[in-house]
């Protein structure tokens, strides 16, 4: 589900302050203007008055507002608002050059259409709506995600349908970067909840989820497995703790509790899996913003408080050992050889350090965004040493103490201690601000902004690419009909198969009624028509990226535009099995950009016509999907449940949590749905003849069973996450997994009702099994099932 002001396309996604410019963008009433989103947390108060002196405003949601420029944004008035708030670039669109004019809508029955429809059960709808829960998270980026993704190519297929995958970028961001052991560890943070991993230099990747930690950049590895991430969280920050490498997540309080305050980390350190420092600000009721400073040395269990030094505004923590740190923020930097029990100013050229890499006990180098670097040897006092070339460096690493790195405007090494520094020629042109090094030589280069990150395996004399290797890629599904006469012109009907990110690991967001209620509907109409054809070709999609900001349909609208593609209107659905009044509601809301009047009046005669008896409100405004369509330039709708224009996402109160299950819906109400929406497409595609003999009217429809698969197989740990898939199983049933020695290693029970489970190759202890050769037997009172799995490193 999306959120944007009706007629404007964004991308959803956060980026640094800086990094967008402005974006002349055609509203739907033909004037030509300068837009932003600008992002901002609620609790900065900031309001559509704070930008009055910049051009109109309104706000979008808690977190969004929509401002627009006659002149632009300069950094400065960005400044003059609110530090805290980031700008996200509108996206150009250029509508198709193709218009349809509407139809007047059916005045009686097709016998056809009407048999068809009748097919549509309540049991089949909540099928549909199960499989696709059982996922259990469809986030973008997920393997919950991707099997969702092959389960509805699958069935479209099985729907006589052609059935093909659209891939497109994501909406997600690259925040920065770690080398984290010179075997080949890295960690990638996004500005999204996800980061990849790899263990391979760059090779392979797999992604994984941390429910709330947008913006990672900031992110801490201790090793290979052992890793602190920043979360935010009702109006709070706080760590999460891995410690096996990110499969798994715990809360890590900083704080005690108190009643009303809220908590920024500015930045935090760890030397060990134990000991580490954390840092920030603390905003209580009634007072002034105060700095805190802590450290634990039990791996965040507890943590004891620290007196900050005088003037302390943190925002940097950088350590040699467990004694020994240097904390700057503001204008000074300070050091403490005793843990952070008491301080010494710094004294020299550091008032603007912005990255230090410690090297011994009193030992450290900074860069100060300057040509020159800046060097320690006692701790306090600090000297520059010039580099030799004249650009500005905001990054410095010294895996040893003598090899070191800086890089900015260019990238420069030193294989002596910083007695000569000497600029790597060949690497690439960039404004780095990610550095990282695993040993003396193995490091990784690169910029968010420019969206580059390069592996070098020789101290910067030669670079390898590993950004192109990160798969930020997401797919749409499509199943097509191709029509008779008209088959041109194209009719879709679709929703939404992604989920938005819940509020726990590994059941992120099951995501029922946001929008697997909305992708069933894609699937029951399929399968009620599976043996018909049309005089105009029927499109049925599921759209992948719904919600990093309507990704996945804004490229699959914009590419049918630049094709020329003739769509004749597009019915999109998320949440639409939903009563908040158990039983007695009976109405939706139906948003559209307002040159779609004839497509909803269309709807509403159409529900009179089978009687579907639902009521169907306006909505001056898209819904989600269906806004980029209509950006496109082409006549969409979009239903949600809910009333008299409240766009139906303020009666559920489910969404994006993992309580979004099928148990909290009344798929009666979304069955009656559908079959209006079928038959308004089977309306607007208009009937041709049988493909197969169909159904008898009314015979109850068995809802789509997954056949049994085992997968990935093989196991490779190295690109693999989560463990093995046992699908399509029939329930009650168990796996039972065996070494070629006959040994069991593993056993899962699938319990009735369910239809999959996952075995993780490991021991009970935790530790992964050997590669090789495993076998897996199914055992149940309705299947039997043997085959071999292949581990493999």
């Amino acid at each position: 589900m999306g959120t944007c002001a009706a007629g404007y396309l964004y991308n959803g996604s956060s980026a640094a302050v800086g990094r967008a410019a402005p974006y002349r963008v055609l509203d739907r009433d033909a004037r030509s203007k300068n837009y932003y989103i600008v992002w901002a947390p609620a609790w900065v108060g900031l309001t559509p008055a704070a930008f009055e002196h910049l051009g109109a405003a309104v706000r979008l949601s808690e977190y969004e507002i929509l401002v627009g420029l006659e002149r632009g944004l300069g950094l400065g008035a960005l400044r003059a608002v609110e530090h805290r708030i980031e700008l996200i670039k509108l996206e150009p669109v250029t509508p198709v050059d193709w218009t349809y004019d509407g139809e007047a809508p059916p005045t009686k029955k097709d016998p056809r259409i009407e048999g068809a429809i009748n097919t549509i059960t309540e049991a089949e709808y909540a099928g549909y709506i199960k499989q696709l829960q059982d996922f259990k998270t469809r986030c973008t980026e997920t393997d919950g995600c991707d099997a969702a993704r092959d389960y509805i190519r699958n069935f479209f297929a099985l729907q006589n349908l052609d059935s093909t995958f659209f891939p497109f970028e994501t909406g997600i961001r690259v925040e920065g970067a770690h080398y984290v052991d010179e075997k080949g560890v890295i960690y990638v943070d996004t500005d999204e909840d996800i980061f990849k991993r790899t263990r391979d230099s760059g090779v392979s990747w797999v992604s994984f989820y941390v429910k709330g930690a947008h913006a990672m950049g900031d992110s801490f590895w201790v090793d290979e497995n052992v890793g602190f991430v920043k979360k935010r969280r009702d109006r709070t920050d706080t760590l999460a703790r891995t410690i096996d490498g990110g499969h798994t997540w715990e809360n890590v309080k900083i704080s005690p509790a108190e009643p009303g305050a809220e908590f920024e980390i500015g930045d935090w350190f760890f030397v060990s899996q134990n000991t580490g420092w954390v840092g920030g600000w603390k905003y209580a009721p009634g007072s002034r913003a105060a700095p805190f400073f802590l450290k634990t040395s039990n791996g965040g269990k507890t943590w004891l408080k620290l007196k900050p030094p005088g003037g302390f505004a943190p925002g940097l923590i950088r350590a040699f050992d467990e004694d020994r740190l240097w904390v700057g923020g503001g204008f000074n930097l300070y050091y403490s050889n005793d843990g952070g029990d008491s301080w010494r100013i710094c004294e020299g050229a550091v008032n603007m350090v912005g990255d230090i890499a410690p090297v011994s006990p009193r030992e450290a180098w900074g860069a100060i965004g300057t040509s020159s670097l800046v060097r320690t040897k006692d701790g306090i006092t600090w000297s520059l040493v010039p580099t030799g070339v004249e650009v500005a460096f905001s990054q410095v690493e010294f895996p040893d103490r003598a090899h070191g790195y800086a890089a900015g405007k260019a990238f420069v090494a030193t294989s002596d201690g910083g007695a000569t520094w000497r600029e790597r020629q060949g690497a690439p042109s960039l404004t780095c601000d990610v550095l990282s090094f695993a040993g003396k030589e193995r490091g990784i280069y690169g910029g968010t902004k420019s969206q580059e990150l390069y592996r070098t395996d020789d101290g910067g004399r030669s670079f390898t690419d590993i950004f192109n290797n990160i798969d930020f890629l997401a797919e749409n599904v499509i199943g097509e009909r191709r029509g008779g006469g008209k088959g041109e012109e194209i009719v879709i009907i679709g929703g939404h198969f992604d989920s938005g990110f819940g509020d726990m690991y590994p059941s992120l967001a099951p995501g029922a009624e946001d929008n697997a209620s909305g992708t069933a509907c894609a699937m029951a109409a399929a399968r009620a028509f599976r043996n018909m054809s049309f005089e105009r070709t029927v499109r049925y999609l599921a759209f992948g990226d719904e919600e990093n900001g309507l990704v996945g349909s804004r490229y699959y609208a914009q590419e049918c535009a630049r094709r020329g593609e003739k769509i004749v209107a597009v019915l999109n659905a998320d949440m639409v099995a939903y009563d908040e009044e158990s039983g007695a509601r009976d109405d939706f809301t139906v948003g559209y950009g307002g040159g779609e009047d004839w497509l909803f009046e269309y709807l509403v005669k159409v529900g009179r016509l089978y009687g579907g008896k639902l009521i169907y409100d306006p909505h001056s405004e898209y819904i989600s999907d269906d806004r980029s369509f209509g950006m496109a330039g082409y006549d969409a709708i979009g239903v949600i449940e809910g009333d008299k224009g409240t766009g139906g996402i303020t009666g559920y109160p489910y969404a994006h949590s993992t309580e979004d299950t099928l148990d909290k819906l009344h798929p009666a109400l979304g069955a009656r749905f559908v079959r209006d929406y079928a038959a308004t497409l089977a309306h607007l595609a208009g009937v041709g003849d049988y493909l197969f003999e169909p159904e008898p009217p009314g015979k109850a429809v068995t809802p789509f069973a997954r056949p049994f698969a085992v997968y990935p197989n093989p196991y490779c740990y190295a690109t693999s996450a989560g463990g093995v898939s046992f699908v399509g199983v029939k329930s009650p049933a168990t796996v039972e997994i065996y070494d070629l020695a006959g040994r069991r290693v593993g056993r899962e029970e699938v319990a009735a009702g369910r239809d999959e489970c996952v075995w993780r190759p490991a021991t009970a202890e935790g530790e992964t099994l050997a590669p090789g050769v495993y076998l897996y037997r199914v055992d149940g009172q309705e299947q039997k099932k043997a085959g071999k799995i292949v581990v493999a490193r």
